[in-house]
């Protein structure tokens, strides 16, 4: 005969039962940074190093649960990516291949999405070349003109034929925070230091 349960005992399973969706991410936000995942050994998922195409990096792709992620790469690397803003979000780093490809999600449930993919490895190329390490210049040759915005002082670049694909250009020191709010107050962005290259992709779901 089953066991009744009573009042109590249906409390002491809830409270003893882990939160779905907080149980993978650490509780030390601080000590999980996503910077110091590289510094780890990340968790594989193939060994086939990806394309970047506009919709995916591999497996991993934007507006996709962290469920449907998991089952196409049960293991992962979770920690917390605070961003340009130090806003601390749940990310996941997976090594595809060659390559580790960083997503950070909307929330911790399983039903959460990804809504953007962060890539800084040269490995991973577009069908057509290009990928972080690339020339600006030769972007621009290929692509046409690209729009550039500014954030937290970072300058960014997307074109209009490649939706949902962003690039953080790389200064160095020739343009410091006070030259580039300088050129975004004048408009003058595209004016490049000689060299430029891109250093990171950013890939999102764009806005319907």
């Amino acid at each position: 005969m089953p066991t009744k349960l009573t009042l109590p005992m249906l409390l002491s399973m809830v409270l003893a039962s882990p939160v779905l969706g907080q149980e993978r991410w650490p509780t030390d936000q601080l000590g999980h940074q996503m910077p110091h995942a590289f510094t780890l050994e990340i968790p594989s998922c193939g060994e086939l190093t990806p394309l970047l195409t506009l919709d995916s990096i591999g497996a991993v792709s934007p507006g996709q649960s962290l469920a449907a992620l998991e089952e196409k790469c049960p293991e992962l690397y979770y920690a917390w990516d605070w961003g340009d803003e130090g806003i601390p979000e749940p990310a996941i780093a997976v090594r595809l291949g060659e390559v580790v490809v960083r997503a950070v999600f909307e929330d911790t449930l399983p039903s959460s999405a990804i809504y953007r993919i962060e890539l800084s490895d040269g490995a991973v190329r577009t069908e057509d070349g290009f990928g972080p390490g690339s020339l600006v210049a030769d972007m621009i040759d290929a692509w046409g003109e690209p729009e550039f915005w500014v954030a937290e002082c970072v300058l960014w670049m997307w074109f209009s034929n490649r939706p949902g694909l962003s690039w953080r250009v790389g200064l160095g020191r020739q343009w410091d925070c006070v030259e580039l709010a300088r050129r975004e107050y004048t408009g003058d962005l595209a004016q490049l230091p000689p060299g430029a290259r891109v250093i990171e992709a950013i890939l999102y779901r764009p806005a319907p």
